[in-house]
Order: structure tokens, then sequence, then C-alpha cells
């Protein structure tokens, strides 16, 4: 079945799927039994077009509440299409039937009579039938009866709350709230979706129901709308349910109001010893259709309703709601408190405090998000400035544990207004950090200056402080951030600690990043040390001494702690270097699958730069893969979101990206174009990368583009290479971009040391040219085993493109190609415009389906046809016929 944008609903999708067989000759039913909201009826419709496709005669009809006293009228909406079919029915089926689609009778017998006969007339029927709870008893009557006929071809699809007034022997599907993941992802897609705190107060009120977290996200874009509940935001939503409200006798009301009151998991036995209520009111609530009852819990059917119900109340009343649950929760415990405190109108310091116990629990259960919200209450109820000031430091550490940048902010606004003089270092750089995770790179480093002079002198501790300027500076790039890190390094007194001396040595790398920096003894670890920031420093260090293998090793060790802990995005400014260490290796599925997870992460975070990061490198390996249409999407929300010019690690691999995807659809002169911007007129490029991936590329592209001697200008920036890496790179770029009568020893070089195999790719594609230039001095042995490598090697990472080049190199020097074997040597997106082509689509057809261009699909074909061993599209047309 299609998806359409449904989530977590693939097992369903299949029961569906595999329910409707347009040969089968007698009756089946199947139900999607669940509460509303849950997507009941965009699986029906899905279900229903499926059917058509499949040569179903496809009926529809929906229960609803105020026809359940028209007898028969779901049953007259169901057959109204097929009146046309009566002059086709025998005489004697004919007043049955007309009596049926005319609803002139109410005899059971009548209708089914003529219902069957109209069903066997159509057949095969897919009959989909939504809310079949509400559809009058006896159309529900009847159809039970019609289900139970032994040769009526009809299949049942129908949508209800529960089982009670379904076909005996109905297969019943399940539709479970969705996952916190696939929640997630839901709300993210949605339009105008607020970031960060209240996403995850959506989520909550949610509860898991795909249309509750659709319509929240509509009725609450503003990022603190859901968290504030302004009078002015909630009108519209009260006056929605006003009337609902109330009619509603008053117990039942005052039930209601109570439900809307709940902060977590309040059970109904706690909230009706709260409401004084009893199962006559619930019983009144639930058939007004406000509340729903499952199993032990009875929650609103509708979020917005418990949004209405809430703000409708006085602000007194409120607070009352909040007292009376926390007279029927146990004392000490969080809930408890957390009703306490919401029902607080004025500081109180040992309200405060219980606070603080509740933020301590949570931090204890990793639950970080729960300790900043409770340290953030226990600041607002405390009496005194310092005691506020205290807290609120305490609440944006915790807060920055969950990748919440503008709850950081928000918290450092607070803390500042309660102590403005000396902001806690610590805070001081959190916020600046959280600035910097938005894109806002010079903003951020103003925050950091400013909290500096803030501070008194005494107070500073300055290597955090400039600790933190790195950090900055290494992602902005920008030549006056790194003249900012030099005016705080010179405050720096002589390292203190083994962690000092580490610190302090990574931020000499920042300053100066294009020189060599071999590899230093590594001091033992401290007591107290922080293990995964001492593991982030010793791969950022053993980057700039080219051991890739140690700084993967390194950044997978300090995720698995973060994962350990609940804290994955506390770091995020790892995640882009361990996922290019990780391409430059060859191992793309694991970096895909790393990807797939902080997308996940991110759905609920505040981290857009990390967004942008990690779209960046994935659309980096879809081009490398030959995936262009995939590439173009996931690179065009950096470049409208991004400030590029502030944000140079970012706007370097989007960059890469760009060209590569030019390079694989053949556009040879753009994709040298985009590389050679990353140098500047030294040479150097614009981002410090020790990998020296933009080199590379310009390699592989400059001949092609006809390019190589300009290409070969940057050469002497690069006389003494850094790392070993870059040792082995400068011989190939030699070799092949100037040539010349110490080109083959310089490809030897580039191939002769073992240590070059911990790079992948570059190893590949120094085989590549390598077995190129040997074909071209016409030593065909030779070339014939390197290419044979390095073809093996590029299939193996999917660089489709690359392999395609190999692949005519090895052929041209006369060595054996493997037959092909059909699609599955094609990439997904040459796999659709061979298929279209092979329909006699033109090549401007197929661009506009898949909105790419012509040029695009010309080359995927071209490439194509090499896999094959076709040359034309008559020849592809018998290929796949075959």
């Amino acid at each position: 079945m299609p998806q359409h944008g449904l989530l977590g609903r693939v097992e369903q999708r299949r029961q569906l799927a595999a329910a409707l067989d347009p040969a089968r000759r007698a009756p089946a039913a199947v139900a999607v039994v669940a509460p509303r909201g849950r997507g009941t009826t965009t699986l029906l419709t899905e279900a229903a077009a499926l059917g058509a496709d499949r040569g179903f005669r496809v009926l529809i009809a929906a229960g609803h509440l105020d026809e359940r006293d028209l007898p028969g009228a779901g049953l007259h909406q169901l057959l109204r299409p097929l009146r046309g079919l009566l002059a086709r029915l025998p005489e004697r089926d004919r007043p049955a039937a007309t009596a049926a689609v005319t609803l002139q009778t109410e005899d059971p017998g009548t209708l089914r009579d003529g219902a069957r006969a109209l069903l066997l007339a159509a057949a095969p029927v897919l009959a989909v039938v939504d809310d079949l709870h509400l559809a009058d008893d006896l159309s529900a009557a009847v159809l039970r009866a019609l289900m139970t006929e032994p040769r009526m071809p009809v299949t049942l699809l129908a949508g209800a709350r529960s089982g009670s007034s379904l076909p005996p022997g109905t297969t019943l599907i399940s539709l479970p709230p969705l996952t916190d993941s696939d929640a997630a992802t839901l709300l993210a897609r949605q339009p105008a979706v607020p970031r960060g705190r209240a996403r995850l107060e959506i989520l909550r009120r949610a509860a898991g129901n795909p249309r509750a977290i659709v319509q929240l996200a509509a009725a609450f874009p503003g990022e603190s709308d859901i968290l504030r509940m302004a009078s002015t935001r909630t009108f519209t939503i009260r006056q929605r349910y006003g009337g609902k409200l109330a009619a509603l006798p008053e117990p039942a009301l005052r039930l209601a109001r109570q439900v809307s009151a709940r902060l977590g998991d309040e059970d109904t036995v706690t909230v009706l010893t709260a409401a004084g209520a009893g199962p006559g009111d619930v019983a009144a609530t639930v058939d007004s259709g406000l509340l729903e009852q499952h199993g032990a819990d009875l929650r609103f059917a509708d979020p917005l309703a418990a949004i209405a119900t809430y703000t409708s109340c006085p602000a007194a009343d409120r607070a009352d709601l909040h007292r009376r649950f926390a007279a029927a929760l146990p004392p000490g415990s969080a809930s408890h408190a957390l009703h306490l405190a919401a029902a607080a109108t004025e500081p109180s310091e040992p309200l405060a405090a219980m606070l603080d116990q509740v933020a301590d629990q949570a931090r204890k259960a990793g639950r970080h998000h729960e300790q900043a919200g409770a340290l953030q209450r226990a600041a607002e109820l405390s009496r005194t400035p310092a005691d506020a000031a205290r807290r609120y430091a305490a609440a944006l550490a915790a807060a920055n544990l969950t990748g919440q940048t503008s709850w950081v902010h928000e918290l450092y606004t607070a803390l500042l207004a309660q102590q403005p003089a000396a902001p806690p270092p610590s805070a001081v750089c959190s916020a600046a950090l959280a600035i910097s995770r938005t894109g806002s790179q010079r903003e951020a480093m103003d925050l950091l200056l400013d909290g500096v002079r803030r501070l008194p002198a005494a107070a500073v501790d300055t290597l955090l402080i400039v600790s933190t300027a790195a950090q900055i500076a290494q992602i902005s790039a920008l030549p006056e951030h790194r003249a900012t890190l030099a005016d705080l390094m010179r405050r720096l007194d002589p390292p203190a600690t083994a962690a000092g001396v580490l610190v302090r040595r990574a931020i000499a790398v920042t300053l100066d990043p294009y020189r060599p920096w071999p590899a230093a003894p590594v001091p033992e670890p401290e007591p107290g040390e922080d293990p995964t920031g001492r593991a982030l420093t010793l791969a950022y260090l053993a980057d700039a001494a080219g051991d890739a293998r140690a700084a993967v090793r390194l950044r997978e060790q300090a995720l698995a702690a973060m994962r350990e802990r609940g804290t994955i995005v506390s770091f995020p400014e790892m995640w882009l270097p361990l996922l290019m260490g990780l391409g430059d290796q060859g191992r793309y599925p694991e970096a895909l699958a790393l990807i797939a997870e902080v997308r996940q992460v991110c759905a609920t975070c505040d981290l857009p730069l990390l967004e942008l990061e990690i779209d960046a490198v994935g659309s980096l390996i879809a081009a490398l893969r030959d995936d262009v249409t995939r590439a173009t999407a996931l690179t065009e929300p950096p470049w409208a979101r991004a400030y590029l010019h502030e944000n140079r690690r970012l706007h370097y691999y989007l960059s890469m990206t760009v060209g590569v995807a030019a390079f694989t659809e053949g556009d040879y002169a753009a994709a040298y174009q985009h590389y050679r911007r990353l140098f500047g007129p030294d040479g150097r490029t614009l981002y410090p990368d020790s990998g020296g991936h933009a080199l590379l590329g310009l390699t592989v592209i400059a001949p092609r583009a006809d390019r190589s001697a300009d290409a070969a200008r940057v050469l002497p920036a690069y006389d003494v290479p850094p790392t070993v890496r870059m040792r082995l790179l400068i011989d190939h770029v030699r070799a092949e971009l100037i040539g010349g009568d110490q080109a083959e020893e310089h490809f030897r070089r580039s191939l002769d040391d073992p240590a070059g195999e911990t790079w992948a790719l570059d190893r590949a594609l120094a085989r590549l040219h390598y077995g190129g230039w040997l074909r071209r001095q016409r030593r065909p042995v030779d070339a014939r085993e390197q290419l044979t490598v390095a073809l093996h090697a590029l299939e193996q990472f999917g660089a489709t493109a690359l392999a395609d080049i190999a692949r005519a190199e090895l052929q041209a020097s006369g060595g054996p190609i493997d037959a092909p074997e059909g699609l599955s040597r094609l990439s997904p997106q040459q796999r659709t415009i061979v298929e279209l082509a092979a329909r006699g689509l033109r090549n401007s057809e197929i661009a506009a389906q898949l909105q790419v261009s012509p040029r695009t699909v010309g080359s995927h074909l071209s490439h194509a046809y090499q896999k094959l061993g076709v040359r034309s599209r008559r020849e592809l047309s018998g290929l796949l016929k075959g």
C-alpha cells in the first residue's frame, strides 16, 4: 500500500492489503479498532484506493452520531451508488433492491435481500464503513447478516471504537499509539511547528495520537504558546468547546476540569478522588464524547478540549484543581510537589526546596528535562535573588543536556535578571554554546565576551571560557574568531592539571589549524575528570595528528557513554567529524544509521545547526552514491536556513556535496567551480580540514574539467604535509595533476604505505588514477591490477559514478568486465529512470515526473546503459521484458 506519510502503521497496512483479494467468493470482514484520531480513516481511505486498483467495486459509508436514530441511513449511504444496477437485476429481486436503495422499508429481511442482490450484481465488492459504532442499529444488523451469507463476494473493511458492533469472525486490527520516535517525526513534519520544549509539551499532551499531534501543532505555532497558554491564544479554542462544556451536569463538568489539570500520568482513582466524583460522572462525560476511558486511564478524546476546559476556569479555580490533586497524592511524591507548585501564586522557600528534591530524583533517573523544569519552577518560587540565580544556573546545566537551546537561552536571561553582575562562568559558556548550536556564531561569541566582561577578574574560569571560544571558532572558522581566541589565550595561566594540558593543546590547534600537529604524549586521566569530554578532546587532537582510526574510536567511545546517560545530544559538535570519519573508512552503512538516529533525536530537540550538518553529510553520501535527487533535496534546507558566511564548516561540506552532485550528473565544469571556490588565494581551504576532502575532490574533478593546471596551483600550500594522510594525498595529487617523469614515483608513494588503507576512499581513488595512468603508458597488465581493486572498492562503497569510470578504464585496458546483473547493479534513481525510459518516456518527460533536469536523466541513462550492456532504449526495453 502507498505510504502517504502515515507513520508507524507498516504491519496494519500489510494486514489490510492481504485482505483485499477480489478472487475471493466468500465474505470477509476486517475491522480497524482504535480510539479517535489514531489514523483509522486514513488507513481505510488508502485501503479503498488499493481495492479499486485491484478490481473491486468500492462502496463507502460512515456512521454519524446525528444519524443513529435514522433506521437504514447507513445502508442507504453504502448502496446508493448501485442504483444504476436496478434495471439489470432479475424481476424477482427488483422490489427488495429498490426498497434498499430508497429507504422505502425498515424490514430487516427485505433490506438484506435487496442488498444481497445489488452486491452480487456488483461483485467483487469492497464495502468500507468508517465509524461503524455510530451507524444506526438497522444498518449494522443488516451488514452483520450479509457477512454470514456463504457465497457473498464482499469484503467489509470497518472502522470502529470497539468490536461490539462487528460481524462474528471479523479480523481485528488494532492501532496502538505512535511510538515516541514516530510521534516526534510526525510533529517535526508539520508546518510552523514550535521548536524545543514546546515540542515536548505537544507530544506529552498528544500521547501518541496522530490527529492530536497535527491539531496541536496547528493551534500553537509559537514556541511559548502551549507553555504559557495566553488567553488570547486559547480564546478560539474555548469558543469551540464552550457549548459542550456548558451542556455537562455540574459533577461531570467538575470531573472534566480535574482531568484537564493533570500534569502527568495521574490514574483514574486519583482523578476521581480529587474531583469527588463517581462512576456516574465518568459515564456522563464519556457519553458526551468529551472524555474516553481506556482501561484504567481516563483522558480527553481531543487534547484541544482539555486545553479549552482548563483555560476556561478562572485562575483561582485552576489553583484549586491542583491543590485537590496534591491532597489526593502521597505527600513527598514528585507529583504532589509539582501540583503544589502549580497552585502556588507567591514565593515559597519550603516549596522550592521540595522541587529541588524532585529535580534530584529526576537527575538520578537521567530525566534531565524533568530536572530542568523542576529547577526552573523552584527558581521562580525562590525568595532571594541569590537562591533564584543558583537554581536557574542548575536548571540551565540540566537543560543543556537535553539539546533545548532556546530553553537554555531563556534560563540564562532569567539568571541575568537575578544576578546581572556575576553569572556563573559555566552558565555563560552553556548559553554561548546554545546560541552557537542555532548557527549564530557571531552572536555566540559576543554573548561569551559579554559574560566575561560581567565577571570579576578573580571569578573567571579562564580555561572554560577559552575552550568555549575555541569550540565556537572551530565551527565558524572565521579569522576574527581566531583573533578573539588568541586574545583570550593570553589570559591563560600555565595548566595546573592533566586535563588542562589537553584542553590547552586543543585550543592551540584551533588557533593554527594548518600547521603540523604531531601526536604528543597523553597524560593519565585524573580523578573526577569527565571521560566524555576527555575522549572528545583526544579525538580532536587525533584528527590534527592524522590518526583517523583513533579519532573515530574515541568519538564512538564518547557516543556510547552519552547513550548510556541519555545525553546523546550534549556534544552535538562531535557528530559531523564522526560521520565523516566513518565515511573516510568506507563505513557508510554505519554512518547512515547514525544519521537516522540523530534525525530522530533532533525531532524533539532544538539543535538547528546539527540538523543542517547531518543533512550535509547525508547529502554528501547520497551524491557520492549517485542519488542526486536525494542529495539535492537534503542540501536545500541548509542553503536556505543557515548563515553560511559564519558557519564555514557547514558551508565547506555543503559545497562539496553540490560539487559531487554536479560531477555525478556529468557537469564537470560546474563541479570544478564548486570545489575550486573552497580554496583561498594562498591555496589553503577556507575551512581547515585535516582530511583534505576538498583537495581529493579537486584531484578527481580537475582532469575531467580540463583544469589540472589551475588545480595544481594550490599545491605550494602543502609543501609540508601535516599528517600521513596528507602526505599520501599530496603524492596522489602531484601524480594526477602534474604528471611528468616523477608521476609513477608519486603514485607508488601514495599507495605503498600500509597506513593508507585507513582511508579507504582515498586509496581506491589513488588506485583508479594510477591504473588510468598505467593504461595510457601502454602497460595494460599493471593497469588492470590497480583498476580491478579500485572497481571492487568503489562498488562496495556504492560510489556509482566513480565505479563507472573505473569500469570504463578497466574495459579500455582489456580487462574482463563481469556480465551485467540486471537492475541490481543500478542505483535506486537509475533504476527508476531506466524503467520509465523502457516504457517509452522521453528524457524531458522523465525529468518533469521526477523533478530533475533532463541533463540528469541523460547522465543516469548513460551510466545505466554502460552497466547493463545496452546501447538504446529498444535494447533496454527488451532487456527488462526478458
